[in-house]
């Protein structure tokens, strides 16, 4: 167990207490936003190797040499070595006299071997990539995190394959320190070769990795048949790891390596939030994009009701039109006979003034309802097409699987819910019915308000009941009027009054139908916005919940990261990527 507290400096103590607790904060943090167990584990493993001896991790291909390479810089036959799979578990060899061998895990041999080397650094032996058996290079990949240091091993025959590079970019990409081997240059015919074969590494890993590796290149078959006395090239890797690696070199890298692990899965969980702020900001914009629907419908609906209620009034202008002509041709003196006629007069008056009034008023009456049955339809279409437009808008993985959590579920089940409200009213709104309904009800609030006491039960019938009071009051002023004997003077005062109580009847009527049609209208029109408020009401309040969890975790998650940036510039890099 190193670096133990008693053999470190009082900053060094310090450092690793403050990456333990950044780490242990990250986790927490984690834990709260949904990460995946895998995840959270890793960062428990990081912060428990702060703890552990220093770890050299030998990765590579299958058959490029990394038991053999083991083999010869502990100079023992400890790893199987072969030309085919060989390493099938993670070997951890520590120091020790006893060659004691125990699994700590289904997968994980520890090995004891006594040999200097393993003082101050355990060796760790990985099964090979690029092999048939994926678990090989899973279990190596799942390995590479717990590494302070990664010697990659490269075979000279077959230097820097496509998936060794995609697999050095895995090992970036936690943030490790990467060494390169070289192996097998004895299968070169000279130094050429070997200059063309380095070159070629190191120009490839710099090219497409953006960093100048530390590189060997050596033979580990020519230092085993030396008896580990005539290869310098080997001699050059056991002096950088025996000399290079001082303790406070792996004091460094054993201090930063789980900081940059820590660091690589806060940065993942950051652009997951950012991906998720930046949906959720959609979202947003969506609810936005629906309440600007419901105004706009709110307010076009008022300033379109308008000229469909001049429709309806219109009619009571007509009636008043011909009902002056009406008058003008029967209060003459030439008509007196027709006048004395109660039915002839009353009869007329039906036909030439009231006409077809009430069936105009009732079928304008059931225009304006389909009108609003309409408008409302296309609104919840229009609804439900914008959160079909936000329920594809799910960026694939990023918010899916093990960075998702509930979110996703929880959105898109939130959007789901809406969507079917939505898809629900517009797949069964009967048009017919909704307006006879409409209708309907309108008739009944202006038989309600218009047509109190009168006993009407339909818009038209106010047409009928005014025109047949009107037909009452003529024949009794005419009867007035002829037993009075002042016919030539009574008939013209009397049409004057007649006409103008028939107007003050008509505006009457024209402002019961219009304030009766606008009150029940304005009522429709809030229920109908209210249904869909009430429907997307839940959606948007979830995207505004999760828009203050989800920033003030990135706000934590950018913090965390300040912090853990100021301690590993205060630990420094090792001197020798200086």
């Amino acid at each position: 167990m190193t670096p133990p507290s008693g053999l470190l400096n009082e900053r060094d103590n310090r450092l690793r207490n403050q990456a333990r607790s950044a780490i242990e904060d990250l986790r927490v943090e984690l834990a709260s936003f949904g990460a995946s167990k895998e995840d959270l584990d890793t960062l428990r493993q990081a912060a428990q190797d702060l703890e552990e001896l220093f770890l050299l991790v030998v990765v590579g291909e299958f058959n490029s040499g990394k038991s053999a390479l083991i083999n010869s810089l502990l100079g023992a036959e400890l790893l199987e070595e072969g030309v085919t799979p060989t390493t099938i578990s993670v070997n951890i060899l520590r120091y020790g006299n006893d060659g004691k061998e125990r699994w700590l895990s289904e997968q994980l041999l520890e090995r004891e071997y006594d040999s200097p080397l393993l003082r101050d650094v355990a060796m760790v032996d990985t099964p090979g990539t690029n092999a048939v058996l994926r678990e090989h290079q899973e279990l190596t990949e799942q390995f590479v995190p717990r590494s302070d240091l990664v010697l990659f091993v490269t075979s000279a025959d077959r230097p820097f394959t496509e998936s060794e590079r995609a697999f050095l970019e895995m090992i970036r990409g936690w943030g490790k320190k990467v060494v390169l081997v070289v192996n097998k240059i004895d299968l070169l015919r000279d130094d050429r070769e070997l200059q063309q074969v380095t070159g070629f590494v190191a120009e490839k890993v710099k090219l497409l990795l953006g960093f100048q590796p530390q590189l060997f290149a050596v033979s580990a078959r020519r230092e085993r048949e030396s008896s580990g006395s005539g290869d310098p090239s080997f001699a050059r890797l056991r002096s950088f790891i025996a000399e290079t690696l001082t303790a406070e070199n792996r004091v460094r890298l054993k201090l930063a390596s789980p900081l940059g692990v820590a660091g690589r899965i806060l940065e993942k969980y950051r652009a997951t939030a950012k991906d998720r702020l930046a949906l959720l900001a959609e979202d947003a914009r969506a609810g936005e994009s629906i309440a600007t629907q419901l105004d706009s419908y709110r307010i076009d609906t008022r300033a379109q009701l308008a000229p469909r209620l001049h429709e309806v009034e219109n009619i009571i202008y007509e009636m008043e039109k011909r009902a002056d002509r009406f008058f003008d041709e029967t209060f003459r003196l030439a008509r007196l006979f027709d006048l004395v006629n109660a039915d002839k007069t009353r009869a007329d008056f039906q036909r030439e003034v009231a006409a077809n009034s009430a069936e105009r008023i009732d079928a304008s009456v059931d225009s304006i309802a389909r009108w609003m049955v309409d408008r409302e339809s296309r609104l919840w279409q229009g609804v439900e097409e914008e959160l079909s437009r936000r329920r594809q808008a799910a960026p694939g993985d990023i918010l899916l699987g093990k960075t998702g959590g509930d979110f996703d579920a929880s959105r898109q089940q939130m959007i789901q819910n809406v969507a079917r409200t939505a898809r629900g009213v517009v797949a069964n709104f009967d048009r017919d019915a909704e307006a006879r309904a409409l209708g309907d009800t309108m008739r009944e609030a202006v038989a309600q308000t218009a047509l109190a006491g009168a006993g009407a039960v339909g818009l038209g019938t106010l047409a009928t009941v005014l025109g047949g009071a009107m037909a009452v009051d003529l024949t009794g002023i005419l009867a007035g009027t002829m037993l009075a004997g002042f016919g030539l003077y009574i008939i013209p005062m009397r049409k004057r009054q007649a006409q103008k109580q028939f107007r003050a009847k008509a505006e009457l009527l024209r402002m019961k139908l219009r304030d009766a049609l606008t009150h029940q209208l304005a009522s429709e029109l809030d229920a109908s916005l209210d249904r869909i408020h009430t429907a997307v009401t839940p959606y948007l309040r979830f995207v505004r919940s999760e828009q203050e969890k989800v920033g003030l975790f990135d706000d934590h998650l950018g913090q965390l990261g300040n912090q853990m940036g100021a301690l590993r510039r205060e630990i420094g890099s090792p001197s020798f990527e200086r």
